[in-house]
């Protein structure tokens, strides 16, 4: 405790500097699973449909153990894909769906405000989230657990894509757009379908509070994903 000094703390963290680093450093953790067709880099043009129960979710984006982390700083993928966007291309924006559907699960991993829509069933989230994809020339959909899903004390019963997330993923690839697939994770998901069906997957694990910045940069081709597995991916539970 030595160097503990509150004036400094309002000086040092938190800046430019320092936010470019995690920014960077962010993006250096991101593995790029599969690019079929290379889909991505995504170019910066047209109308990009972002989806999602994570697109916009501020307190998912620094994961577990970030007890101290300020939330409010976490700049979430949607911030993130608008500002890449500019003057360039248009960002239209779905949640589709919830982390999990079930108040008293979310309960169990959620310490920050609820992000289960009160006013809309998961067939209605579903619904809006293709129709907007509909209208757009590609599909970027921001899923996976949320951050307190992994970590101490959170086993989970099963390791897939949780709640109604991957029927959304489903229906958002009858539409016949192609499909990007950013995942957060804790740990090894068994996403045999969506490997076997969706052309581009990008885990991006919990990145910080510059994480959708990051991602934008990853996605629309300004830094190479340059993070490899250290685990395996199991093809189903039993494997775990």
């Amino acid at each position: 405790y030595r160097y503990c000094d509150m004036e400094r703390a309002k000086n040092e963290i938190s800046t430019p500097e320092h936010k470019k680093i995690a920014r960077e450093t962010a993006a250096q953790t991101f593995v790029l699973l599969k690019n079929e067709g290379q889909v991505l880099p995504l170019q910066k043009k047209g109308k990009v449909a972002l989806v999602g129960p994570l697109a916009n979710s501020r307190y998912n984006m620094a994961g577990m153990w970030a007890v101290a982390c300020d939330h409010e700083q976490s700049v979430t993928v949607l911030e993130g894909f608008k500002a890449a966007a500019g003057d360039s291309f248009e960002v239209l924006y779905s949640k589709g769906s919830n982390i999990v559907d079930d108040p008293a699960y979310e309960s169990r991993f959620n310490w920050g405000p609820s992000e289960i829509d009160p006013d809309k069933s998961p067939e209605q989230l579903r619904k809006e989230a293709v129709a907007l994809a509909s209208k757009c020339d590609v599909v970027v959909a921001v899923m996976g657990e949320g951050a307190e899903m992994s970590g101490e004390s959170s086993c989970r019963t099963d390791i897939g894509l949780p709640g109604s997330q991957q029927e959304l993923l489903k229906d958002l690839l009858k539409t016949g757009k192609p499909v990007v697939l950013v995942l957060f994770t804790g740990r090894p998901l068994t996403i045999t379908w969506e490997q076997e069906n969706i052309p581009a997957i990008l885990n991006v694990w919990f990145g910080g509070t510059e994480s959708g910045n990051a991602i934008a940069d990853v996605v629309f081709g300004d830094i190479n994903p340059s993070g490899k597995l250290p685990v395996t991916f199991p093809r189903s539970l039993r494997d775990s």
